[in-house]
């Protein structure tokens, strides 16, 4: 670990000249740049880190635009912890969008959202694996809120009064922002893996102990290894780090996330045909979701963790009395993760429609889009799709969830409703016109219609990535062929138009090899 620190080093000193340009071309004055630069070296804010210079990420203000809106669909995702419990990923999510709208010049909504990270702060409560990370959250909060505050002319020591100056850092501190900073870089893929891992060596170096700066660790390591071959297997490091978080025999968490490593080596043997090893491998990773839920207890969260994990073993390898236990354990609690947990538990496995829509509708009541289209797809296998409301529920939850990501994916389900079973050319270009209006980039849309998957069962073939070639077809016919009024006609032709120029455009999007594995 020592060598590649060493390198991480000596690549961070080669960047002052380019630090500066990067402030000269904000427009910045000398006086103020020196100001920045000073709080940039001398507290941990999230722009000390060059992002921008480091990852080579484009400067294209059309493909930052993209990436910003991804990253808020992503962290509107993250189900909440109940009981105004601190929520990670949630933290890195909004440390980027910060980040990304300051780059952007957008200098006030980066103040605004790095306030509301303080908040939090301020008033959630800490659970024990996010422990370890307090000071160094508070720290880059505060410092970044300073930085963006100089920026503005707005007062700024108050908020650097209670943090100290990176000198003064100790080594669990040290360990905490280096482990912060792997997370945020892990976003920014595939450049960004790598430096990921650096990052991840230097929290270990300083701490190495510390199980929370293992699990960094293996998740940057996976990424950089899945980056370039998905079956690539895990390197020896990764299987000793994975038995060392396996001794943490109080921390349900901990070993879960050793679990997944087996897990994907069992994966990986399994696409070799090599069986032997895969139930080795699966049975010892399952034995540590067993052990994880004993240490549990009667921990929802941890449980609601070891459940997600169990059931996607392949089920001999799963335990009926320890599926039944964590059942019994998580019905009737009212914790926003239990819901879609449950719903998928009784969808996938019990083939319990009906309890798998009890669970999605109040997974989505608590705000949860993924309950919410899965609950359609419940919704669907009670009663055939050609009876059942599908457009007026699916537009019932366009109006409950408003992303525009979001507003994608529920406009394309009626798409294909009507390209499959709609007989009425008008409602077919009603909707397709609702989603060209929607307000997000063509790469988007084309993306979204590219890889569209129904919900529901078609009564015709489906082929996967073909829906929007497909559909490019039924909507020429329909523009074309349809007898239209002189004003039917100017709008369907307005929409044929941009519909046309959006599908022939090339996808090209930020960051596009971001992704999260299982088995992280």
């Amino acid at each position: 670990m020592g060598e590649k620190h060493d390198d991480l080093s000596n690549e961070m000193g080669t960047l002052s000249v380019m630090e500066n340009i990067c402030l000269e071309n904000h427009g910045f004055d000398a006086e103020l740049r020196t100001k920045l630069y000073k709080m940039k070296n001398e507290y941990e804010t999230v722009f000390s880190w060059d992002i921008e210079i480091l990852t080579e990420k484009s400067k294209n203000k059309n493909l930052i635009s993209n990436f910003i809106v991804r990253i808020r669909e992503r962290c509107e995702s993250t189900i909440d912890n109940d009981d105004g419990v601190f929520n990670l990923n949630r933290f890195f999510y909004h440390l980027v969008i910060t980040y990304e709208l300051y780059m952007s010049d957008n200098y006030e909504e980066s103040l605004l959202e790095i306030q509301s990270v303080i908040k939090s702060l301020e008033t959630c409560t800490f659970d024990q694996p996010e422990k370890p990370y307090i000071y160094a959250c508070h720290h880059i909060s505060r410092a970044t809120c300073a930085y963006i505050a100089l920026t503005l002319d707005r007062d700024y020591e108050q908020m650097t009064m209670d943090i100290k100056s990176v000198n003064s850092l100790n080594q669990v501190e040290k360990a905490a922002i280096y482990a912060i900073k792997a997370r945020i870089f892990m976003m920014y893929a595939p450049k960004g893996n790598n430096i990921a891992l650096k990052f991840a060596d230097q929290s270990r170096h300083h701490q190495s102990t510390e199980t929370e700066w293992i699990i960094v660790w293996l998740k940057a390591k996976g990424r950089l290894r899945r980056c370039y071959n998905k079956t690539q297997m895990p390197g020896e490091d990764e299987i000793e780090a994975a038995g060392m978080l396996s001794l943490a025999q109080s921390k349900p968490w901990v070993l879960v996330q050793a679990s997944k490593v087996y897990m994907e080596i069992a994966f990986i043997h399994s696409t070799n045909n090599n069986q032997e090893e895969y139930k080795i491998y699966n049975t010892i990773s399952s034995n540590l979701i067993v052990k994880a839920i004993e240490v549990a207890k009667d921990d929802i969260r941890q449980l609601c963790l070891c459940l997600k994990t169990y059931i996607d073993y392949p089920k001999q390898f799963q335990s009926k009395i320890v599926v039944d236990t964590l059942i019994e354990k998580l019905t009737g609690k009212e914790y926003n993760q239990v819901y879609p947990i449950l719903g998928k538990y009784y969808l996938k496995y019990k083939k319990d429609y009906e309890k798998a829509k009890i669970y999605f509708s109040r997974g989505m009541a608590s705000g949860h889009f993924s309950s919410a289209l899965q609950l359609v797809r419940v919704e669907c296998l009670l009663e055939p799709v050609n009876k059942y409301p599908l457009i007026g529920i699916l537009i019932m939850i366009y109006k409950v969830f408003q992303h525009p990501l979001r507003r994608l994916l529920i406009l394309s389900q009626i798409l294909i409703y009507c390209y499959y079973y709609e007989k009425n050319p008008k409602v077919m270009m009603r909707y397709l016109n609702l989603y060209m209006d929607q307000d997000i980039d063509d790469a988007f849309k084309k993306h979204c219609l590219t890889f569209a998957i129904p919900l529901f069962k078609l009564n015709g073939l489906f082929i996967k990535n073909q829906f929007l070639y497909y559909l490019s077809i039924k909507v020429k016919n329909i523009t074309m062929l349809y007898e239209w009024s002189l004003e039917e006609k100017e709008i369907v032709y307005g929409v044929y138009y941009r519909f046309n120029k959006m599908s022939k455009q090339k996808i090209k999007m930020e960051n596009e090899q971001y992704s999260q594995s299982p088995y992280e």
